[in-house]
């Protein structure tokens, strides 16, 4: 029976190196992340490794230069940290945005109104009578810093609703993310990432204004052009879909139009920004307008994290690539369903500012669907506190708990806090 001393022997090493590994694992499954600041880096990750961190997670909210690049990859390797990237400086672009439950003014009798949009240089003024959806008056107005003074005369009866053209309205999935792309291949060329890399993080998403926001560019309409015409091969059969009162004489046409409602709320119209072509009224409940949308954009936002995953793991190989969306507001409109799972290993970033919805939050999404990470934004918390959403995280099988450092003093991550939530 000698032979059962080596077995004996075996197995207490392995339950040795099974205990061991549970004792470092929340090591391992916890980082800190913080923005990339050229002049402060060096010294923001030697103040994180005081306090015991080990894995440091870099937020690119924008691509450095070339010589920051060289310089950023010099300090991390001699850290002898662990380290992720994080894009977070993904392109954005203009566009029209048809949300008229939010953007929308009573009428009065004297009917002149001073208009403040954030971010706007131009809106479309659509008029209608209160008590029925008709569009009596459409007009585009010019704003100056988002504003602008408008006299319309007694309006009393009627409900004003502005469709307007913010900036950074939704992700540019067109030029912008091309450039952003070739220039980040650039800098990988250059140089790529190694030691003790562990991964890229993207942060992208949807809300209700970027899922409802329609870009006005050349290669957007194109984009739109040929998903419709693949969708619908007869041009009546995208009148019948959109449940259009008038017919259309190009695909084109139809590529131009946005529309006026958006849920049930606003006025049931399709209109060209441009005003070259006459608005079609239909019936919401049985157009699938936003549908075929919010599909067209899906599946363009998807197609572009496999490329971009594909690329960056040629550079990196035997590495991880997950996308990070920002949690929706629970006080906002839902995101739309085809735009939710990026399809590719995905968490949530949460706002302090929500604080107390992230508890619900993350039992509804572990319910609907694996999250692989999630990034808690610290704000100078008690330990306790942070504590139980670490282990609230761990118990919805969420393996990767990242805190998000920023500069402000009153929230410095101490030796003890991190020594605490390890």
């Amino acid at each position: 029976m000698s032979w059962l001393n080596p077995v004996r022997c075996l197995l207490f090493a392995t339950s040795l190196f099974a205990i061991a590994s549970a004792l470092a694992q929340p090591t391992r499954t916890l980082a800190a992340a913080i923005d990339y600041h050229p002049d402060t880096f060096e010294t923001q990750l030697a103040q994180l490794k005081a306090s015991g961190v080990v894995q440091v997670v870099v937020r690119l909210t924008e691509l450095p230069t070339l010589a920051n690049w060289q310089a950023m990859l010099d300090t991390l390797g001699k850290s002898e940290l662990e380290w992720r990237f994080c894009l977070a400086g993904l392109p954005r672009t203009h566009g029209w945005v048809a949300l008229p439950e939010r953007y929308r003014l009573r009428g009065t009798e004297q009917g002149v109104y001073s208009l403040q949009i954030v971010g706007a240089e131009q809106t479309l003024l659509a008029v209608s009578p209160h008590d029925q959806p008709m569009l009596r008056t459409l007009m585009p107005l010019t704003l100056s810093d988002g504003r602008a003074v408008l006299a319309l005369g007694d309006t009393a009866e009627s409900v004003l609703l502005l469709y307007p053209r913010l900036a950074d309205a939704l992700p540019d999935l067109w030029e912008g993310w091309d450039r952003y792309r070739d220039a980040l291949c650039a800098l990988l060329l250059e140089r790529k990432p190694s030691g003790k890399f562990r991964g890229w993080l993207v942060e992208t998403g949807w809300d209700a204004q970027s899922a409802a926001a329609f870009p006005d560019t050349e290669r957007f309409r194109a984009e739109w052009l040929g998903f419709l015409k693949l969708r619908y091969g007869e041009l009546t059969e995208l009148e019948r879909a959109w449940d259009l009162s008038a017919s259309l004489n190009r695909y084109e046409q139809a590529a131009m139009l946005i529309p006026l409602w958006h849920g049930e709320r606003g006025l049931p119209y399709l209109v060209s920004p441009d005003g070259k072509q006459k608005p079609l009224e239909v019936e919401p409940r049985n157009s699938r307008f936003w549908d075929d949308y919010h599909a067209f954009l899906g599946e363009r936002w998807r197609t572009l994290l496999k490329g971009l995953r594909q690329t960056l793991l040629s550079f990196t190989p035997d590495v991880e690539f997950q996308v990070v969306q920002p949690m929706p507001d629970p006080t906002d409109l839902p995101t739309p369903e085809a735009l939710r799972d990026p399809l590719v290993p995905a968490g949530y970033s949460l706002p302090a500012t929500l604080r107390s919805e992230w508890r619900p939050f993350l039992v509804i999404e572990s319910a609907r669907a694996r999250c692989s990470l999630v990034v808690l934004e610290w704000i100078g918390d008690s330990v306790e506190r942070a504590s139980l959403m670490q282990d609230l995280a761990r118990e919805m099988g969420i393996p990767l708990v990242v805190w998000r450092v920023k500069t402000d003093p009153s929230a410095t991550l101490t030796h003890e806090v991190w020594q605490a939530l390890q």
